[in-house]
C-alpha cells in the first residue's frame, strides 16, 4: 500500500483560525480583524509586467525593509514562485493599486522572475491599526531581521514620545532586543546595501558597522565614498555561499578601513607650541602634516626674526653643506 504523497504548499485553510470565518469558497476568505469587523478577500493575479505598477508596500503597516530585498535575499522563493506560487500574497484594494500587507518578499521575487503574482485583496477600507495586525497575524515570510525590527521601532518610539524602556514593554521584547534593534537600524544604508543578503548580518556584524560609521566620521571620512571603493572590491568576490561571502565583504571593509585611516594620519596635521607668549596674538608654533614641516611666528620682535632666520641657515649650512 502506497503512502498518501504530502502535498507541498498551503491553501486558504492554512490561515491562522483566530481571525479565518467560516464563509470561505476557492477563490473567496473571509478574515475577522482586530477591530471584530469581517473583511472579504477575493483571488486575483496580477500580471507580472504590471505589478511594480499596481502594487505597493508600506513599510509601516508591512515592516519589510525593501531596499533589502534583493535577489540574494529572496532567493528562496524564486526558485519556486517561477513554477507555482503557493501562497498568495494579501493585499487591500484602493485607487486601483493593491497594498500589500503580506507577501512583499513573494512580489520582489515575482518581479524579479518575471511571473504574475497571485494576491488575496479586500476593497474594504482598513484601519492602520486593522491592517498592521492582520499583517502580523498573517505573516507567512521568513522573520523580520534586527534592522527591519529597529525601523519599526523607530516609528513607534516617534509616535509615542517615549524612551526604550517604555517601547520595550509596549512592544512585549526585552529592552537588550530593542536597544539592539534600534543600533541596527542606526546603521547608514550605505554599508547595509554592500551585502546582497541582509538576513544574514548578526547583531554583531550591525555593532561592528555602527561603530565604524563613527569613526570614520570621527576621521572626517565620507561614508558613501568609502563604501563606494568597497564595492569595487567586493564585485571582485566570487563566492556563493551565503556566510562566507558575508565574512569576505567584512574584511574587505576592514582592510579599506585600515587603508584609509592610516593615509587620514598621514595627512592630519599636527601643531606644536613652541614658547608661551604673553601677548595673547604672539605666536611660535611648529606643523606637522606628514613629512611636511612649517615653523610659524606671528607678531614677534624683529630682532628676534633676524636671529631665527639665522639659526635656519647656520643649521642648514652646517648639516647640509658637503
Amino acid at each position: 500500500m502506497s503512502k498518501q504523497r504530502k502535498v507541498l504548499g498551503r491553501s486558504l485553510k492554512n490561515f491562522p483560525s483566530s481571525i479565518l470565518a467560516q464563509e470561505e469558497t476557492s477563490d473567496s476568505v473571509v478574515f475577522t480583524l482586530a477591530s471584530g469587523l469581517k473583511a472579504e478577500f477575493n483571488m486575483i493575479s496580477i500580471p507580472h509586467h504590471d505589478i511594480k505598477d499596481q502594487t505597493w508596500v508600506r513599510f509601516e503597516v508591512n515592516g519589510r525593509d525593501q531596499n533589502a530585498l534583493t535577489m540574494e535575499e529572496v532567493g528562496d522563493i524564486m526558485r519556486t514562485i517561477k513554477h507555482q506560487q503557493f501562497f498568495p500574497a494579501i493585499a487591500v484594494k484602493e485607487s486601483d493599486k493593491f497594498e500589500i500587507l503580506d507577501g512583499s518578499r513573494r512580489r520582489m521575487a515575482a518581479i524579479y522572475q518575471g511571473v504574475d503574482l497571485k494576491i488575496l485583496y479586500t476593497e474594504q477600507k482598513l484601519s492602520i491599526d486593522d491592517a498592521k495586525q492582520l499583517a502580523k497575524d498573517i505573516q507567512t515570510a521568513k522573520e523580520h531581521s534586527l534592522r527591519e525590527v529597529g525601523l519599526r521601532l523607530i516609528l513607534l518610539k516617534e509616535h509615542f514620545k517615549c524612551d526604550n524602556k517604555t517601547l520595550a514593554k509596549k512592544e512585549g521584547l526585552s529592552e537588550s532586543k530593542v536597544t539592539r534593534s534600534l543600533q541596527a537600524a542606526a546603521v547608514p544604508h550605505d554599508f547595509v546595501v554592500l551585502f546582497p543578503s541582509q538576513s544574514a548580518l548578526s547583531y554583531a556584524d550591525y555593532k561592528y558597522l555602527f561603530d565604524l560609521s563613527v569613526q570614520l566620521q570621527g576621521l572626517d571620512i565620507s561614508i558613501s565614498s568609502f563604501c563606494l571603493d568597497v564595492k569595487d572590491n567586493i564585485n571582485q568576490l566570487d563566492i556563493d555561499n551565503e556566510e562566507d561571502l558575508k565574512s569576505q565583504i567584512v574584511k574587505v571593509i576592514k582592510i579599506q578601513f585600515a587603508l584609509v585611516s592610516e593615509k587620514k594620519q598621514d595627512t592630519k596635521i599636527v601643531t606644536e607650541k613652541l614658547w608661551d607668549f604673553d601677548a595673547k596674538d604672539c605666536y611660535a608654533r611648529k606643523k606637522t602634516k606628514g613629512r611636511s614641516i612649517s615653523y610659524e611666528f606671528n607678531r614677534i620682535p624683529k630682532n628676534l626674526q633676524s636671529k631665527i632666520d639665522e639659526a635656519v641657515k647656520y643649521v642648514l649650512e652646517s648639516e647640509l653643506r658637503q
